[in-house]
């Protein structure tokens, strides 16, 4: 799922859930969500997130109607931004505060306990300033306007760079060098990148498939504390999914690493690769990416031509044919209307929100 220009919503892949069903029904069908103006959105596995353009917090999807369903509980905050996790959300308020709600069993709603039951109404988490915050798996990441990070939650395999692998219930501030200024995150299924001021990269957690990027020598052994990935720098944006990483740098170039699987990382095989490699099929300078479990998008800065890699089992892809899952990066140039009406996905949109 893609947030394009003027609101316009660009959905394709698994629609088990009816997480997609709302931007697929035609406008001014009952529970059409076609006829609002949207600012941001947040997919999961089963179930979605949306802000419309006057602050109204929306979700539909799993255990839902196929139709969306406004969130009263928010109406008297102003939403920036909505993140979810497998079963848990978070928002980032517009004067820098933070919500959660939903599963908070390892306190990934950094609430100061875990709880065995769902958290039905949104808590207000006391922290710095944040301008920024992700709902991982089971665990959540908060960037504050100081470039520092807190984490919350799981932390079996040392994700949130506390220097342990003990859960947190409540936000620890992540373990990083004296002078270090974080400005962007990112996070997988248990691992976690962050771009410093500098536009270096630090990744802790998990390495079972290199998804830390620190070479062959730390293939399979956790991070704890976040390390610094060597053979990227100049970095303006990271991304993150599953057990797979990707990052832009300011030339326009994308690397990627991790996990290969489904050819998520666009290097024309199903390998893994345990360092940054860039990916050498793109001939023109990127401008943004996005990741995730099963399909990596990137979009060209001069042409706003989308080309994307991964998996084709759900159309994900939004190809008209089917394309063999070997890391193959084939341009979106069906992301046009050819039937003569609006155009409803059009070719610059920008890949911001990814379903898998």
């Amino acid at each position: 799922m893609a947030l394009a220009h003027e609101g316009w919503v660009v959905a394709a892949g698994d629609d088990m859930f009816a997480q997609l069903t709302p931007f697929t029904k035609a406008a001014g069908e009952s529970g059409s969500a076609q006829g609002k103006e949207w600012a941001a959105l947040a997919l999961g596995e089963t179930h979605g997130v949306g802000i419309t353009a006057d602050g109204s917090v929306y979700q539909w999807g799993d255990d839902m109607t196929h139709g969306i369903t406004r969130m009263v509980a928010l109406e008297t905050l102003v939403v920036a931004k909505v993140s979810l996790g497998s079963e848990h959300y978070i928002a980032v308020t517009a004067d820098g505060g933070l919500v959660a709600w939903g599963r908070n069993d390892v306190g990934q709603l950094g609430l100061g306990k875990a709880t065995p039951g769902a958290v039905s109404k949104p808590k207000r988490v006391r922290l710095p300033r944040v301008i920024d915050a992700i709902a991982a798996a089971n665990f959540t990441l908060a960037l504050t306007d100081e470039g520092t990070v807190f984490a919350a939650g799981d932390n079996t395999d040392g994700q949130l760079g506390i220097g342990s692998t003990n859960n947190a219930p409540a936000f620890a501030s992540v373990a990083l060098p004296v002078g270090i200024a974080i400005v962007g995150i990112a996070a997988g299924a248990s691992h976690v990148l962050l771009r410093d001021f500098d536009g270096s990269v630090w990744a802790a957690g998990a390495n079972r498939h290199g998804q830390l990027g620190l070479g062959t020598s730390a293939l399979g052994r956790a991070a704890k504390f976040p390390s610094r990935v060597k053979g990227v720098s100049d970095i303006v944006a990271v991304a993150a999914a599953g057990d797979s990483s990707a990052v832009l740098d300011a030339s326009g170039r994308v690397f990627t690493w991790g996990a290969g699987a489904r050819g998520v990382l666009g290097q024309g095989s199903l390998a893994d690769a345990p360092a940054p490699v860039a990916i050498a099929a793109f001939t023109a300078s990127m401008s943004s990416i996005a990741l995730g479990p099963s399909a990596l998008f990137a979009m060209e800065a001069e042409s706003g031509v989308v080309w994307a890699c991964g998996s084709t089992s759900h159309g994900q892809l939004l190809l008209d044919e089917a394309v063999v899952d070997d890391g193959t990066l084939v341009p979106m140039e069906t992301c046009k209307d050819d039937t003569g009406g609006n155009d409803t996905t059009p070719p610059s949109a920008a890949a911001e929100d990814v379903a898998k």
